[in-house]
């Protein structure tokens, strides 16, 4: 009943499957900072439709600091990475500048909230 109440109220809102990134050739994570040329809401826009477009993004943040967006990409390698670069994400419109973190290990990761 619990859980139904939860879901009513839109607390719960999905269910998903957890899949190990490496069973499915998705092991290299990549934290992709974007700087935007400038901040107009077109610009914005525009980035964002194109960015939530492209499979290999897991996530994307809009976040304040020295960048305007940070991506969470799972790819299969480098090579993966770099086609994925040099095809999909340098095509995107208005982007003035991109820095990557590749992920050494993973010491937490969870979607898991303590509800009291």
């Amino acid at each position: 009943e619990r859980i139904k109440k939860l879901e009513r109220e839109g607390v719960i809102h999905n269910y998903v499957a957890l899949l190990n990134r490496t069973k499915i050739k998705k092991s290299f994570v990549v934290f992709c900072h974007i700087k935007l040329i400038q901040h107009t809401k077109e610009y914005l826009n525009t980035f964002e439709h194109e960015v939530t477009q492209l499979k290999e993004v897991l996530e994307c943040f809009h976040v304040s600091g020295d960048y305007d967006y940070i991506l969470k990409i799972c790819v299969e390698n480098m090579e993966e990475y770099r086609e994925f670069m040099v095809t999909k994400l340098t095509n995107l419109k208005h982007i003035g500048s991109t820095h990557s973190s590749f992920m050494i290990s993973e010491l937490k990761n969870t979607t898991q909230f303590d509800l009291l």
